[in-house]
C-alpha cells in the first residue's frame, strides 16, 4: 500500500470515474473552472513504456505536505489528531529547524486541497484546484505546471536540491522527517517533469 503516480489517458480516467450521462456536463464545469475550452483529446496519449513509481506510504506523502503547510501557513497542530504520534514528531522536528509561515508558495492548493489518493492532474495551468463531491463519490482535477511550481518553490525555500540523491531517513537511527519531505517532493518532481504533456493520476 502506498501512493503511486501513473500516467493516464484523460479518456480512460474519465469513463472509470464519471458516469456516461454526466461526463458531459462534469467537462463543462471543469472547463468553466479551468476558465478556457480545452481539447481533452490531446491528453489521451499514453506510453506504455513509462513506469509508475511509488511515490511512498500515505503517511509519507502526508508528512511532505505538513512540512509544505508549515512553511506556508504555520504551525498545525490544532488539526492534528491524539493518536497522530508520527505527525507531532513531525510537528516538532519542523519546529526545530524550519521558520513557520516563512514562503509564499504560489498554487499550493493544488498539492494541500486535493485528495492524496485519487486525483488527476491536467497539463494545463489554473489556479485552484477544481473539486466536485457528488453523491457517492469525490473527484478532484489538479494541474501539471501548478505543482512543478509548488515542488520548485519548496526546494528553493528550504534548500534542496530536487534532482539531488536522495537522503537517508533515518541517520544514526533516528528519524528525520524533513528528508521524507524532500524524497517526496522529488519523486513527485521528477515524474511530473519527465511527463509534464501528460495527465498524471494519483493511485
Amino acid at each position: 500500500m502506498g501512493l503511486n503516480l501513473e500516467v493516464v489517458s484523460f479518456h480512460y480516467w474519465l469513463e472509470e470515474r464519471v458516469e456516461r450521462p454526466f461526463q458531459k456536463e462534469f467537462l463543462n464545469r471543469l472547463e468553466a473552472h479551468i476558465g478556457q475550452k480545452i481539447d481533452f483529446s490531446r491528453f489521451n496519449q499514453v506510453d506504455v513504456d513509462t513506469e509508475s513509481p511509488r511515490v511512498g506510504s500515505y503517511k509519507a506523502y502526508r508528512i511532505f505536505r505538513h512540512c509544505l503547510r508549515f512553511i506556508t501557513f504555520g504551525d498545525y497542530d490544532d488539526q492534528l489528531e491524539e493518536d497522530d504520534r508520527l505527525e507531532k514528531e513531525a510537528l516538532l522536528h519542523f519546529r526545530q529547524h524550519l521558520t513557520p509561515k516563512s514562503s509564499d508558495i504560489p498554487y499550493v492548493a493544488h498539492v494541500l486541497e486535493t485528495n492524496d489518493a485519487d486525483t488527476l492532474f491536467l497539463p494545463v495551468i489554473f489556479a485552484e484546484p477544481f473539486e466536485l463531491y457528488d453523491g457517492d463519490y469525490e473527484i478532484d482535477v489538479g494541474s501539471v505546471p501548478a505543482i512543478l511550481v509548488v515542488l520548485k518553490t519548496f526546494s528553493e525555500a528550504i534548500f534542496f536540491d530536487l534532482y539531488g540523491k536522495f537522503e537517508d531517513e533515518q541517520p544514526y537511527h533516528k528519524w528525520n522527517p524533513l528528508s521524507t519531505a524532500k524524497n517526496v517532493a522529488r519523486v513527485i518532481f521528477r515524474f511530473f517533469k519527465d511527463n509534464e504533456n501528460c495527465c498524471i493520476s494519483f493511485s
